[in-house]
C-alpha cells in the first residue's frame, strides 16, 4: 500500500498549517494553545514501508492566548524549560494503513525524553494551488500524551479534590504539506 500521492519530499506549509493541543483546566474546561514555529517533512516512497515523517516544534513559539501563562509554560523548569530543552521532535517511521485512514507509528522527544507516539492521520486530498502551481496535500492528526512521561509535572491541587492540569495532552494537527520540486 502506499499513500494516494506521488514519490517525493513534501514539507509544511507554515501559512496553512496548524500545530495545537488542549489540556483540562480545573476539571471544568481546556485549554487550547498553539507552536508557531515549526518544521515538518513527510518523504512519501514507493509503498508505505518506504515513507517517513519528520517534524522538529520550537518550544518557545507556544501561544495559548495569555503571554502571563505563556510566559511560565516556556521557563518553567516544571514546565517546558525551552531554554534548556528548545525543541519537542516527532519521528514517524513507519505509515500504516488502517482501512479507514492511516496511523503515523514513531516516537516523540520533549524535554530529551523520548516516548513512542502514533498518531492518528487522515489524508484530506491533493489540491493544485492557482496562484504558485504547487501540489498541496492536506492532513489531520491527533494523538494524546501524559505529559508526566515526559517529566513535566507541574501540578496544583484543588480545594474540590482535583488538579489544575490533567495528565492528558491532546494534539491536534491540521497540516497543508507541499511537494517539493527539483
Amino acid at each position: 500500500m502506499t499513500l494516494p500521492l506521488s514519490s517525493g519530499t513534501l514539507i509544511a506549509d507554515h501559512a496553512h498549517t496548524t500545530v495545537g493541543f488542549s489540556v483540562r483546566h480545573l476539571a471544568i474546561s481546556r485549554i487550547r494553545g498553539r507552536f508557531s514555529e515549526f518544521e515538518a517533512s513527510l518523504v512519501v516512497g514507493e509503498s508505505l514501508a518506504d515513507t517517513s515523517l519528520n517534524a522538529t516544534i520550537e518550544m518557545a513559539s507556544l501561544d495559548t492566548g495569555d503571554p502571563n501563562r505563556d510566559a511560565h509554560v516556556k521557563a518553567g523548569s516544571d514546565l517546558f524549560d525551552a531554554d534548556t530543552h528548545p525543541q519537542m521532535v516527532f519521528k514517524a517511521d513507519q505509515i500504516v494503513d488502517t482501512g479507514s485512514g492511516y496511523e503515523a507509528v514513531g516516537s516523540l522527544t520533549v524535554r530529551g525524553v523520548e516516548k513512542p507516539l502514533t498518531l492518528a492521520a487522515e489524508f484530506n486530498g491533493v489540491a493544485e494551488n492557482p496562484f504558485s502551481g504547487a501540489t498541496h496535500a492536506g492532513f489531520k492528526a491527533s494523538g494524546s500524551i501524559d505529559r508526566t512521561e515526559f517529566g513535566i509535572d507541574f501540578q496544583v491541587p484543588l480545594s474540590s479534590g482535583g488538579v489544575m492540569l490533567s495528565n492528558q495532552i491532546d494534539i491536534e494537527i491540521d497540516a497543508q504539506l507541499v511537494l517539493q520540486t527539483d
